[in-house]
């Protein structure tokens, strides 16, 4: 008798066993399916971040470009202009230009940035009898694209152009004995 009583306790042990082992299974397949979605999602946010600063470096390169353009004092608004922006785009020939696709039968740039100049203000510099010198100081804010606008990147940037005007005669502000 006490051989059938063992026997019975090992079916039921089996069927125990394989409740248990298919848990695990099920249990390690969940854990399997999410950190294949986390690598996933990592692998995402290391593209996005990867073109962001593809995106800054055109946007930076443009500003430089811009600033060193030997045009730039024909580009820049006047004083006497009317309109005090002047937008600036890149030429074909641009190193931070790049890839032709056709949008509605236009031909537009993959890569590419576009700069607003515009006149912020005239500020002192230095102060004399004998003449008078200001900067005038300009921002130029670059904005580009990378991949036809998968990623965006926007450089402020301030320069100052020194200007002279000899022959003025400026009294000084302050009068010390």
């Amino acid at each position: 008798m006490k051989s059938q009583t063992l026997y019975r306790g090992r079916e039921n042990r089996r069927g125990f066993t394989l409740i248990i082992v298919i848990m695990l299974i099920a249990v390690m397949a969940m854990m399997g399916v999410a950190l294949l979605n986390l690598l996933n999602l990592d692998s995402t946010l290391v593209g996005q971040s990867r073109r962001s600063v593809q995106a800054l470096s055109i946007a930076e390169g443009g500003t430089m470009e811009v600033i060193n353009n030997a045009d730039l004092p024909n580009i820049l608004p006047r004083l006497d202009a009317t309109t005090l922006t002047v937008l600036h785009t890149a030429s074909a020939n641009s190193v931070f230009s790049e890839g032709e696709i056709a949008i509605n039968g236009n031909i537009a740039m993959q890569d590419d940035y576009q700069s607003k100049l515009s006149l912020m203000r005239i500020a002192p510099l230095a102060e004399s009898s004998q003449g008078l010198s200001r900067a005038v100081v300009y921002e130029i804010v670059t904005r580009s694209r990378y991949k036809d606008g998968d990623a965006t990147a926007e450089i402020r940037t301030e320069i100052y152009r020194p200007t002279n005007w000899e022959g003025q005669s400026i009294m000084p502000r302050k009068h010390y004995r």
